[in-house]
């Protein structure tokens, strides 16, 4: 990743009777007390929609939520299908777009094992330059790896709104179930007196405001416990005597939501906000060190499923930060991981 109309308005409220399925309550507040809330609810957060759109508001656990759809969409039976992303029984799809505001989007996918698969997608989809190199860098690291059920879907808002006075939209591409490259963290003689002191790796989100900084901490091992100390559960100390083939290396696996943001200005878009959202699902850390006397290595390696996630401060809410990138400069808010003393990205 780089470094006002008038709103025709079709009101429906629903209540959430599971966990993931929405159903109508056509009675649970009149059409004419809602109207007015949900005009001003959009229009309080700098929002309106096309003459041929509709907003439709529902309440998902006790939370008032927004859908901008045209007006034919089926809205019945939503269902949860992603992080931040709902879908009907006829494949209609309504992806987040600022807090508790969705809208409409068209999305294709692809299965990033499928090689031949992958470089068809690349041809029939219009991508710039930057997502075409992510998606060879992650798929060529899923093929290698054989990462079965690794994908990449890319929404795309279809329906028209402004937001502040401008059309805008939205292109989320998720990409599930990827890994990073295994990179290696130390090497060397000294490798066992640094892996005694590895009890954590860094995850920092860059943000737009004053490049505004957000960061958790995720135990290699476990909550205070040393990457050596892990070995010493299994092998004596006497065991390394320090070796140039020593090393500690690791690698994850994670979901990657990343949300670009375009205006629309004397008829063109601009592309003008990146933000991200990372959730780790698996890290493995493996060590290794040699004996020469034994002409023996020894080894151990930690897979934990640790679920973490962050988001870049504007991913919930990346409009207003959108038209303030529009009216100065394009802004890519990322996320990065530090292992050791090196820093790596997400993607490209």
């Amino acid at each position: 990743m780089r470094k006002s109309k008038a709103i025709a308005t079709i009101i429906s409220v629903i209540m959430l009777f599971s966990s993931t399925t929405f159903s109508f309550a056509a009675n649970q507040y009149s059409n004419a007390a809602y109207f007015g809330s949900i005009e001003g609810k959009l229009n309080d957060k700098g929002f309106s929609i096309d003459n041929d759109s509709t907003a439709r508001a529902m309440f998902i656990t006790g939370e008032e939520k927004i859908i901008i759809a045209d007006t034919k969409t089926e809205l019945n039976n939503l269902v949860v299908k992603d992080e931040g992303i709902l879908t009907n029984q006829n494949g209609d799809t309504f992806i987040e777009i600022c807090d508790n505001i969705f809208a409409e989007a068209t999305y294709s996918s692809v299965n990033l094992n499928d090689k031949n698969a992958v470089e068809q997608y690349i041809k029939s989809q219009d991508l710039d330059e930057e997502e075409i190199d992510e998606i060879i860098e992650f798929s060529t690291i899923v093929q290698n790896i054989g990462i079965e059920d690794a994908t990449l879907t890319s929404y795309t808002t279809s329906k028209g709104f402004t937001y502040g006075g401008y059309e805008m939209k939205t292109k989320l591409q998720t990409y599930e179930n990827v890994s990073t490259p295994t990179v290696n963290i130390y090497n060397g003689k000294t490798t066992k007196n640094k892996a005694k002191v590895m009890t954590d790796f860094a995850l920092t989100a860059i943000g737009f405001i004053d490049e505004e900084v957000v960061s958790k901490a995720i135990p290699y091992i476990g909550a205070g416990v040393t990457v050596f100390d892990y070995f010493l559960q299994k092998y004596k100390e006497s065991l390394v005597p320090g070796s140039t083939s020593d090393f500690v290396e690791m690698n994850m696996k994670f979901n990657r939501y990343d949300k670009r943001v375009f205006v629309k200005d004397a008829g063109q878009w601009h592309h003008v906000l990146d933000a991200e959202y990372i959730k780790i699902l698996e890290t493995k850390t493996r060590q290794y060190y040699y004996n020469k006397g034994k002409n023996k290595g020894y080894e151990r390696t930690k897979t934990r499923t640790p679920n973490t996630v962050l988001k870049t401060p504007s991913y919930n809410s990346p409009y207003a930060n959108a038209l303030k990138a529009f009216k100065s400069h394009f802004f890519n808010e990322y996320i990065t991981y530090k292992v050791g003393s090196k820093t790596f990205t997400f993607g490209v």
